[in-house]
């Protein structure tokens, strides 16, 4: 069974840019839609490590709304709490405006689990092409948070 929600990130496209920058492509796909769109080019260390703090935030509630930034471009992705089990996924162009692109609503499960792999394919990419900024350490101990609130059973 194929996932409706993933974040690609391409290993191959991976390299470092100065002492504390990895770039490489990354990109969401919720059912097609392609955000910002196919083969986006961005600080994928950065906006992953972000990404997984945002959710940590949203999961723990603290947050009841959050924003997963972009470095390259006004695009974000805004997480909403919808329900005990669910997320609203709004995926929305600040280019002219707030202009929502596409949303969705999926199961926490779900964002959980493509948001970790995201972030586990970004480390283990960078651990093989030894580009081991400070933020890949961040990253790898923030991954093992999301997996304990995974493992600790969160609502699907």
């Amino acid at each position: 069974m194929s996932r409706t929600l993933d974040i690609v990130v391409v290993p191959d496209t991976f390299q470092q840019i100065g002492d504390n920058q990895v770039v490489g492509i990354v990109y969401w796909d919720a059912e097609g839609h392609e955000f910002p769109e196919k083969c986006w080019n961005d600080s994928v260390v950065v906006i992953v490590l972000w990404w997984v703090e945002s959710l940590l935030q949203l999961l723990r509630g603290s947050e009841e709304t959050v924003e997963l930034r972009f470095m390259e471009g006004p695009f974000w992705v805004r997480l909403t709490r919808a329900g005990q089990a669910g997320i609203l996924l709004q995926f929305v162009d600040g280019r002219h405006g707030r202009d929502v692109k596409y949303e969705k609503r999926e199961s926490k499960k779900a964002v959980l689990r493509a948001i970790i792999d995201a972030a586990k394919a970004t480390v283990g990419t960078c651990k093989s092409m030894n580009l081991l900024i400070p933020e890949v350490t961040v990253l790898n101990r923030r991954i093992s948070q999301l997996s304990k609130l995974e493992e600790n059973g969160v609502n699907s």
